[in-house]
């Protein structure tokens, strides 16, 4: 069994422990701050995988009517800096707490000096290293201000290779987070009891789903089979799982895969597809998904080979082209793009067994990137 596979398996356990052991309520301050307007604005930040996992957050953030932006940090440090101010939450997620441009932006927070550092309303972080820069500047917010800095640690064992079980805890995490952000919102809840229990939900399922892994792994092989380039399409929550899609491939097979938003691939990218190109779509939920069926169909009558993953029992429409359906044990809301991202880990191991390599090898970078 390689390192990559054990970390696979290991993901619906590694979530129960890191959900066990958080505590949110006192996110209720920011929340509070947020509805008194001490806090104006939201930016969520990371890189890679962590940026990719804040992405169904944001939406969450957005769906209730608060100002949230999503930004890579690196145009954050470089390009937009003037985002951050006073009244800002600054929302900030990485796995080792210790990438390069999250240390630089900390940095440039804190300026040289007490005189030249960069104020900012409330910190929050989401990190696997609690010795890390990223969580030890929550002590720096604390002396500044008490109350403004909170660290929500994941809580997960130390990985080998890409993310695995840290991308899944980021994701649940950061979902929830945003929901006590949003509880004092017109559609915002008093407390986190219903999505708890949907990603307990989620959870129990991806066990059934891990059970079967090499059926899996040779079902998504023999629709895919082995194209020149793959790409992953997804709406709104399931984005994220297209971007992370994407970034498996290249971190754990070396393969070039690329992620668009569905609607995207239409204006332009449209004009590659070909029976070269491999197309994963993610159902996504009920309110686009037949917009994406849509696509997935032409991509099928162009000659695509089109793999389309839904969660949940088969649909009446998709008679005709269930031999290109891939099916996930139910899930829905804050835990779908959690149970989206295994089919990309079959795909992965697929194509590593095809091209003989050894999945979640790195060759040109680290486990975390340390230069800018």
């Amino acid at each position: 069994m390689t390192d990559y596979l054990r970390e696979v398996m290991l993901q619906p356990q590694a979530l129960r422990s890191s959900l066990a052991n958080l505590d949110f309520s006192p996110l209720e301050r920011f929340a509070w701050a947020l509805k008194q307007g001490v806090i104006d604005r939201i930016v969520v930040t990371g890189m890679g995988g962590s940026l990719n996992s804040l992405y169904p957050a944001w939406l969450e953030l957005a769906a209730a009517g608060l100002p949230a932006y999503w930004v890579d940090a690196a145009e954050l440090l470089h390009s937009a800096p003037a985002m951050i101010g006073p009244t800002t939450l600054l929302f900030i997620v990485s796995q080792s707490g210790r990438s390069a441009e999250i240390v630089a932006l900390l940095e440039q927070l804190k300026g040289e000096d007490e005189s030249s550092s960069k104020p900012l309303a409330a910190l929050l972080v989401v990190t696997n290293e609690l010795d890390s820069p990223l969580a030890q500047s929550v002590g720096w917010m604390e002396s500044i201000h008490p109350g403004s800095g909170i660290v929500l640690p994941m809580g997960v064992e130390p990985e080998l290779g890409p993310s695995t079980r840290s991308y899944l805890a980021s994701l649940a995490i950061n979902q929830l987070a945003a929901r006590m952000l949003a509880m004092y919102t017109p559609t915002g809840e008093p407390n986190l009891g219903r999505h708890l229990q949907v990603l307990e939900t989620t959870i129990a399922g991806m066990e059934i789903y891990l059970a079967k892994i090499p059926q899996h792994v040779q079902q998504v092989g023999d629709i895919l089979g082995d194209p020149q380039h793959l790409v992953f399409l997804g709406r709104g929550a399931s984005l994220a799982s297209a971007l992370s899609g994407a970034l498996a491939l290249q971190e754990v097979v070396k393969f070039p895969a690329f992620a668009l938003q569905t609607a995207e691939f239409r204006h332009g990218p449209l004009e590659v597809a070909g029976p070269e190109l491999g197309a994963v779509l993610f159902a996504g939920s009920e309110t686009t998904r037949k917009l994406s069926w849509k696509l997935f169909n032409e991509l099928k009558q162009i000659g695509v080979r089109a793999l389309w993953i839904q969660a949940g029992e088969p649909d009446s429409h998709a008679d005709a082209l269930k031999e290109s359906i891939h099916y996930l044990p139910a899930a829905s809301g804050i835990g779908l793009p959690l149970a989206e991202f295994l089919p990309c880990e079959m795909i992965a191991m697929h194509l590593s067994r095809l091209h003989g390599v050894e999945p979640g090898s790195f060759r040109h970078i680290g486990k975390v990137t340390d230069r800018l």
